[in-house]
């Protein structure tokens, strides 16, 4: 008995375990499916397919290829303290001009206009056009493997032939044909033309330091540059300086892609013939070059070239460089060593060191910090940096700062120098004996990076305010001047506002000025009431013409008991719709309903709706919606009294749209149940109103709407509108008029949304989705399951399927195993 209670145990935990892990709601996004399993032994994962492996071989060469840039870039050979080189393969300058798109390969003979050195040959098609001739528009060629090409002739006109084209280049032949034609026909130069329209086929071999040497099969219309791009170009061991055109087992020309690139000349842009080779033999003495110079690489130089040819091949100097020195990191004697060199700055070029495979050439700059300068600060017209001269003086360096200004202090300015211990010195100078007598021992000599400041009248001035609050149109801060008086700085404030409190101006004052000793000494904090007529501009009203102080306060109270009319609005089924005043601070919903002579037969009072504003808040771009008849601000979603400085206007579905920056009011729905407010008034829907709020009674809506995640499309849109079927489910209204959930419906999240903007959403019982019930006038919303996020785990966690399903065989088949023992 004890064996089949402990087997029971175990079966109860490891099916337990199973259901936790397998029962997923279908309705959740991303759930996953009930998994079956399996009566055979589980599968062997299929192994990759030869594609997918060599997908996963390039992966793994892309990583292991950056892996490796990534050490070459992190080795360093020291060069003493903080110094290093780095040791790498980036090639040198004229690698990258070949290897990128600076040259195309051509395929035909119409992608490019051939110059006049392409040498034709056997093969070549060639059209001749002579513009403006009735008897001959075009003649096309092509050119036997004789070498000649064969004219027709033309009535009487005969005497063409043969014309030997072959081993001409095209701007020999070009005459050439031009000449014969001009035999028969008469044209100007300029209506002769002659292209060809064909290249020949030619092969050759490209061997030596190159990506992908070899024999290629081209159109005879590339130039060696083409041909070079199309092998990938040089290697990094590969040269740029040597690379060797052979024909017949001799070298004909040698490439220098240094010549072409510095002299910009063609005449290195060699056509091939059939079986001509390529050679780019190893590179040879190559140096590299760092610092304020315009091109900083790696070069390869001829065994003759040195210094000047590598300055010329980097582009010269930068403005920057110091030109009168040059260091060399050298591998010597199995050491890395550095030279200083020093030359003639005024001819660089003339430098004699011999330069060797492996040297690095820094070039230093100079310090961007000028020593010859003088600075100045402060009241004059123009300030800042100045160039200092030998003998110049405190007057000169006014001058060239144009002058003082009007609020310079005269009695005083002052010099900084700093002293050979890089301390600065003050050096208080007496600036109106130099504006009386520059001759004075006060215009002192300056000297290098001296500063001079002139003293602002404006640094010993202070600058009071009074401040006035209350019942004004513009409160706040404002500058004090003498004779300030209450009246200006009320004209300035804007004037009273309506329910100001003229009778009892207050004015609070912590300083006083004494005129004993003319300055201003604090006091205790006087409060001073006063009356002030409502017309304040009256100038027989004393008190407006009360002086004020620095730091004086004027308070503006308003009149007691005094409010701005306000309102409410009640719209839709009752009697009287309109505006209605806030007489008491207790009015409510069910007062202003009634004084609006109640609702009418059709009102429906489940769809009432309340609107009130809240408070004030900051919007990027504020707006206020006005009613397109009318414009009534009341109707508004923005409170029109705190809001200012309009920037724009627009029409959306027409309602008229006005923009602001400004902190607004906005307006909200709140829900209210009218049943429960008609039950007991006592009860917390019938709320107290406030200044702005809104009702609104719909007539009754014997409709219901039905969207989203359903069955059934009418107009190409998932919506359905029907008749009110009684107090029944949502599901219900989905299942008889909506057709049924849609397959990515998630059930769970259907709700309904009354017509007083209450929303109700189902609720879960068990395993079970309880739908909630419909009202007249409500709209039924079904939502769409969200995809799933990919990253998102699932409840397995992170492991496969097959091993998910091996762990669950393996729990049932220990289940029959218990089952079993325990029956014995």
């Amino acid at each position: 008995m004890n064996k089949v209670r402990v087997s029971l145990c175990l079966l109860f935990s490891v099916c337990f375990t199973t259901i936790v892990f397998t029962q997923v709601p279908s309705d959740i996004p991303g759930g996953v499916p009930p998994i079956s399993i399996p009566d055979v032994n589980l599968p062997t994962p299929d192994l990759p397919t030869d594609e997918e492996r060599i997908g996963v071989d390039d992966v793994r060469k892309a990583r292991d290829e950056k892996t490796a840039e990534e050490e070459r870039e992190k080795r360093q050979i020291g060069i003493g303290k903080g110094v290093g080189i780095k040791v790498d393969s980036i090639g040198i300058y004229g690698h990258d001009y070949i290897r990128t798109n600076n040259f195309e390969f051509y395929e035909r003979a119409v992608d490019v206009k051939v110059d006049d050195e392409y040498i034709l040959g056997p093969g070549d098609n060639i059209t001749v056009s002579i513009w403006n001739n009735a008897d001959i528009e075009n003649d096309n060629f092509t050119i036997s493997k004789g070498g000649f090409v064969e004219l027709s002739t033309y009535g009487a006109k005969s005497g063409f032939g043969r014309i030997y084209l072959a081993g001409l280049t095209f701007g020999k032949a070009r005459e050439l044909l031009r000449t014969q034609y001009s035999k028969y026909y008469n044209f100007d130069r300029e209506d002769f033309d002659v292209a060809l329209t064909a290249a020949r086929t030619i092969n050759i071999d490209i061997v030596g330091e190159v990506e992908e040497p070899g024999s290629f099969t081209i159109p005879a219309i590339n130039t060696v540059y083409n041909v070079l791009k199309l092998s990938g170009g040089p290697t990094v061991n590969g040269s740029v300086r040597n690379i060797q055109i052979k024909r017949n087992g001799k070298v004909i020309q040698k490439l220098d892609v240094y010549e072409y690139l510095s002299k910009a000349e063609n005449r290195q842009n060699i056509y091939l013939e059939d079986n001509d080779v390529v050679f780019v033999p190893q590179i040879g003495k190559v140096v590299e070059i760092e610092g304020a110079v315009k091109k900083e690489t790696k070069f390869e130089l001829k065994g003759n070239e040195n210094w000047p040819q590598l300055l010329f091949y980097a582009g010269g100097y930068k403005p920057n460089a110091l030109k009168n020195r040059v260091q060399i990191f050298r591998y010597d004697d199995d050491e890395y060593k550095i030279k200083d060199y020093a030359f003639d700055r005024e001819n660089p070029y003339n430098f004699k060191g011999k330069l060797i495979d492996g040297d690095l050439i820094i070039i230093k700059e100079i310090p961007a910090e000028a020593n010859n300068i003088v600075t100045t600060e402060g009241a004059l017209n123009q300030v800042g940096y100045y160039e200092f001269e030998p003998g110049m003086r405190v007057s000169e360096l006014i001058e060239k700062s144009s002058g003082l200004r009007f609020d310079a202090v005269t009695t005083r300015a002052y010099l900084t120098r700093y002293n050979d211990d890089l301390q600065a010195v003050n050096i208080p100078i007496k600036l109106d004996e130099i504006i009386k007598d520059s001759n004075s021992e006060s215009n002192i000599l300056l000297f290098p990076k001296d500063h001079l400041e002139i003293l602002s009248k404006s640094d010993f001035a202070d600058e009071f305010k009074v401040q006035i609050f209350g019942q004004v149109k513009k409160e706040g801060n404002y500058i004090f001047g003498s004779s300030l008086t209450l009246q200006d700085l009320l004209i300035k404030a804007g004037g009273f506002k309506t329910d100001a409190l003229t009778q009892e101006i207050e004015l609070r004052r912590v300083v006083d000025y004494s005129e004993e000793e003319g300055r201003l000494i604090p006091v205790r904090d006087v409060v001073k009431k006063f009356k002030v007529d409502y017309e304040f501009m009256n100038p027989d009203n004393s008190n407006n013409k009360l002086q004020l102080q620095p730091y004086d306060q004027i308070f503006v109270r308003s009149i007691p008991e005094f409010e701005v009319p306000t309102t409410v609005r009640i719209e839709g089924e009752v009697k009287l719709p309109g505006h209605y005043p806030i007489l008491t601070k207790d009015l409510r919903i069910s007062d202003i309903i009634e004084t609006a002579g109640g609702l009418t037969p059709y009102a429906y009072k489940e769809g009432t709706k309340f609107y009130r504003k809240t408070d004030s808040i900051f919007l990027k771009q504020d707006t206020i919606l006005l009613d397109s008849i009318g414009n009534e601000l009341y109707n508004s979603s923005i409170d029109s009294d705190r809001v200012r400085n309009s920037v724009d206007t627009l029409m959306i579905d027409s309602v008229l749209i006005k923009t602001y920056k400004d902190r607004v009011l906005t307006s909200r729905p709140y829900v209210v149940d009218l049943n429960k407010v008609y039950r007991n008034k006592s009860s917390e829907h019938n709320l107290v109103l406030k200044p702005g709020d809104r009702i609104v009674i719909p007539t009754i809506d014997e409709t219901v709407s039905i969207g989203g995640a359903i069955r059934t499309v009418v107009d190409d849109t998932s919506l359905v509108n029907t008749a009110y079927q009684g107090n029944k489910s949502a599901k219900w209204y989905i299942n008889n008029f909506g057709a049924g959930f849609d397959k990515d419906a998630w059930k769970r999240t259907t709700q309904v949304v009354y017509p007083n903007g209450q929303a109700v959403g189902t609720k879960k019982f068990l395993f079970f989705n309880v739908y909630p019930e419909v009202k007249p006038g409500s709209d039924i919303e079904v939502a769409y399951k969200p995809p799933r996020d990919p990253d998102r785990p699932s409840f397995f966690g992170d492991l496969s399927a097959q091993k998910t399903i091996a762990l669950i065989t393996s729990a049932v088949t220990t289940t029959a195993l218990i089952l079993a023992v325990s029956r014995r």
